[in-house]
Protein backbone atom coordinates (compact mmCIF):
# COMPACT_ATOMS: atom_id res chain seq x y z
CA UNK A 1 0.00 0.00 0.00
CA UNK A 2 1.40 3.38 -0.98
CA UNK A 3 1.37 6.40 1.31
CA UNK A 4 -1.25 8.01 -0.92
CA UNK A 5 -3.52 4.94 -0.70
CA UNK A 6 -3.09 4.78 3.07
CA UNK A 7 -3.99 8.47 3.39
CA UNK A 8 -7.15 7.98 1.30
CA UNK A 9 -8.23 5.01 3.42
CA UNK A 10 -7.53 6.91 6.64
CA UNK A 11 -9.70 9.79 5.39
CA UNK A 12 -12.55 7.38 4.68
CA UNK A 13 -12.36 5.96 8.22
CA UNK A 14 -12.01 9.44 9.72
CA UNK A 15 -15.29 10.40 8.06
CA UNK A 16 -17.00 7.29 9.50
CA UNK A 17 -15.75 7.98 13.04
CA UNK A 18 -16.80 11.63 12.78
CA UNK A 19 -20.28 10.60 11.60
CA UNK A 20 -20.58 8.59 14.80
CA UNK A 21 -19.09 11.31 17.02
CA UNK A 22 -18.92 14.76 15.38
CA UNK A 23 -17.29 16.18 18.53
CA UNK A 24 -14.10 14.09 18.08
CA UNK A 25 -10.84 15.97 18.43
CA UNK A 26 -7.46 14.83 17.25
CA UNK A 27 -5.81 15.56 20.59
CA UNK A 28 -4.48 13.57 23.52
CA UNK A 29 -7.02 11.41 25.34
CA UNK A 30 -8.59 8.12 26.37
CA UNK A 31 -11.28 6.50 24.23
CA UNK A 32 -13.72 3.78 25.28
CA UNK A 33 -15.16 1.59 22.53
CA UNK A 34 -18.10 -0.70 23.32
CA UNK A 35 -20.39 -3.14 21.59
CA UNK A 36 -23.08 -5.60 22.61
CA UNK A 37 -23.94 -8.97 21.15
CA UNK A 38 -26.43 -11.57 22.44
CA UNK A 39 -26.56 -9.88 25.82
CA UNK A 40 -22.77 -9.76 26.25
CA UNK A 41 -21.03 -6.39 26.60
CA UNK A 42 -17.53 -5.95 25.15
CA UNK A 43 -15.17 -3.05 25.62
CA UNK A 44 -11.81 -1.74 24.51
CA UNK A 45 -10.05 1.13 26.25
CA UNK A 46 -7.32 2.93 24.31
CA UNK A 47 -5.14 5.98 24.63
CA UNK A 48 -3.46 8.21 22.10
CA UNK A 49 -1.81 11.56 21.69
CA UNK A 50 -3.99 11.92 18.54
CA UNK A 51 -7.28 10.15 19.19
CA UNK A 52 -8.81 10.45 15.71
CA UNK A 53 -5.65 9.23 13.98
CA UNK A 54 -5.45 6.28 16.37
CA UNK A 55 -9.09 5.30 15.82
CA UNK A 56 -8.52 5.35 12.07
CA UNK A 57 -5.31 3.31 12.34
CA UNK A 58 -7.25 0.59 14.19
CA UNK A 59 -9.10 0.00 10.94
CA UNK A 60 -5.83 -0.80 9.17
CA UNK A 61 -4.03 -2.76 11.91
CA UNK A 62 -3.83 -6.40 12.93
CA UNK A 63 -4.19 -6.29 16.72
CA UNK A 64 -7.10 -8.10 18.35
CA UNK A 65 -9.26 -4.96 18.50
CA UNK A 66 -8.31 -3.97 14.94
CA UNK A 67 -9.52 -7.31 13.58
CA UNK A 68 -12.78 -7.06 15.54
CA UNK A 69 -13.40 -3.51 14.29
CA UNK A 70 -12.89 -4.64 10.69
CA UNK A 71 -15.07 -7.72 11.15
CA UNK A 72 -17.95 -6.11 13.05
CA UNK A 73 -17.76 -2.57 11.73
CA UNK A 74 -19.00 0.56 13.42
CA UNK A 75 -22.34 0.84 15.17
CA UNK A 76 -25.33 2.07 13.18
CA UNK A 77 -29.05 1.38 13.09
CA UNK A 78 -28.41 -1.25 10.45
CA UNK A 79 -25.43 -2.67 12.42
CA UNK A 80 -26.49 -2.68 16.11
CA UNK A 81 -23.68 -5.10 17.08
CA UNK A 82 -20.96 -2.81 15.73
CA UNK A 83 -18.44 -0.85 17.77
CA UNK A 84 -19.27 2.64 19.00
CA UNK A 85 -17.47 5.27 21.01
CA UNK A 86 -19.03 5.24 24.45
CA UNK A 87 -16.80 7.84 26.04
CA UNK A 88 -13.83 10.07 25.27
CA UNK A 89 -11.84 11.93 27.87
CA UNK A 90 -9.27 14.42 26.63
CA UNK A 91 -6.30 14.80 28.96
CA UNK A 92 -2.61 15.73 28.89
CA UNK A 93 -0.20 13.09 27.63
CA UNK A 94 1.31 12.54 31.09
CA UNK A 95 -2.11 11.42 32.41
CA UNK A 96 -2.85 8.88 29.66
CA UNK A 97 -1.49 5.79 31.45
CA UNK A 98 -3.35 6.43 34.70
CA UNK A 99 -6.51 7.35 32.78
CA UNK A 100 -6.41 4.18 30.70
CA UNK A 101 -5.96 2.04 33.82
CA UNK A 102 -8.85 3.84 35.52
CA UNK A 103 -11.27 3.29 32.62
CA UNK A 104 -10.30 -0.38 32.21
CA UNK A 105 -11.23 -0.99 35.83
CA UNK A 106 -14.36 1.17 35.56
CA UNK A 107 -15.73 -0.71 32.54
CA UNK A 108 -14.79 -4.10 34.04
CA UNK A 109 -16.78 -3.15 37.14
CA UNK A 110 -19.73 -2.23 34.89
CA UNK A 111 -19.76 -5.81 33.58
CA UNK A 112 -17.96 -5.32 30.27
CA UNK A 113 -15.61 -8.00 29.01
CA UNK A 114 -12.23 -6.34 28.54
CA UNK A 115 -10.89 -9.11 26.32
CA UNK A 116 -9.49 -6.78 23.66
CA UNK A 117 -7.07 -5.04 26.04
CA UNK A 118 -4.03 -7.31 26.27
CA UNK A 119 -2.46 -5.22 29.02
CA UNK A 120 -3.86 -3.65 32.15
CA UNK A 121 -3.52 -0.19 30.67
CA UNK A 122 -0.69 2.26 30.59
CA UNK A 123 2.78 1.66 29.31
CA UNK A 124 4.79 1.46 32.52
CA UNK A 125 3.33 0.62 35.93
CA UNK A 126 0.69 -2.11 36.03
CA UNK A 127 -0.32 -1.25 39.62
CA UNK A 128 -1.64 -4.57 40.90
CA UNK A 129 -3.60 -5.44 37.78
CA UNK A 130 -2.05 -8.63 36.47
CA UNK A 131 -2.11 -9.51 32.80
CA UNK A 132 -3.65 -12.87 33.71
CA UNK A 133 -6.88 -11.07 34.57
CA UNK A 134 -7.37 -9.78 31.03
CA UNK A 135 -6.58 -12.96 29.14
CA UNK A 136 -10.10 -13.49 27.98
CA UNK A 137 -13.43 -15.08 28.38
CA UNK A 138 -12.40 -18.75 28.60
CA UNK A 139 -9.76 -18.13 31.25
CA UNK A 140 -12.42 -16.30 33.29
CA UNK A 141 -14.79 -19.24 32.88
CA UNK A 142 -12.07 -21.60 34.10
CA UNK A 143 -11.37 -19.42 37.13
CA UNK A 144 -15.08 -19.32 37.94
CA UNK A 145 -15.38 -23.10 37.58
CA UNK A 146 -12.43 -23.67 39.93
CA UNK A 147 -13.89 -21.25 42.48
CA UNK A 148 -17.27 -23.02 42.35
CA UNK A 149 -15.65 -26.45 42.77
CA UNK A 150 -13.74 -25.24 45.82
CA UNK A 151 -16.96 -23.88 47.34
CA UNK A 152 -18.80 -27.17 46.73
CA UNK A 153 -15.84 -28.95 48.36
CA UNK A 154 -16.29 -26.77 51.45
CA UNK A 155 -19.99 -27.73 51.59
CA UNK A 156 -19.11 -31.42 51.49
CA UNK A 157 -16.37 -31.02 54.10
CA UNK A 158 -18.64 -29.15 56.53
CA UNK A 159 -22.23 -30.18 55.86
CA UNK A 160 -22.68 -33.06 53.41
CA UNK A 161 -21.55 -36.70 52.95
CA UNK A 162 -20.35 -38.51 49.87
CA UNK A 163 -22.51 -41.58 49.15
CA UNK A 164 -22.10 -44.27 46.49
CA UNK A 165 -25.33 -45.65 45.06
CA UNK A 166 -25.95 -49.31 45.73
CA UNK A 167 -24.89 -51.77 44.53
CA UNK A 168 -21.25 -50.65 44.66
CA UNK A 169 -18.63 -51.72 42.15
CA UNK A 170 -15.12 -50.73 41.07
CA UNK A 171 -16.31 -48.11 38.57
CA UNK A 172 -18.53 -46.41 41.15
CA UNK A 173 -15.70 -46.51 43.68
CA UNK A 174 -13.28 -44.95 41.14
CA UNK A 175 -15.81 -42.21 40.26
CA UNK A 176 -16.32 -41.57 43.97
CA UNK A 177 -12.56 -41.03 44.43
CA UNK A 178 -12.39 -38.81 41.29
CA UNK A 179 -15.24 -36.69 42.65
CA UNK A 180 -13.48 -36.21 45.99
CA UNK A 181 -10.25 -35.25 44.19
CA UNK A 182 -12.15 -32.84 41.95
CA UNK A 183 -13.62 -31.02 44.92
CA UNK A 184 -10.25 -30.85 46.67
CA UNK A 185 -8.66 -28.95 43.79
CA UNK A 186 -7.55 -31.77 41.54
CA UNK A 187 -9.89 -30.50 38.82
CA UNK A 188 -9.28 -30.51 35.08
CA UNK A 189 -6.57 -28.22 33.79
CA UNK A 190 -6.71 -26.10 30.63
CA UNK A 191 -5.87 -29.07 28.40
CA UNK A 192 -8.93 -30.99 29.58
CA UNK A 193 -6.96 -33.67 31.43
CA UNK A 194 -7.62 -34.39 35.04
CA UNK A 195 -5.20 -33.39 37.74
CA UNK A 196 -3.71 -35.97 40.07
Amino acid sequence: MTTKQRFAIMQKYKKQWLEQRPDLKNTSGIYCLVREENGFKFCYIGQSVKVVDRLCSHMLGYQHIDISLKKRGLYSESNPEGWRIDQIVYCPQEKLDAGEQYFIRLYADKGYQIRYNKEAGGRTDKVGFEKEQTNGYYKGLKQGENKALKQVGVYFDKYLDYVIKEPTNKVKQRKYEEFKDLLKGGCADDTGTEGA
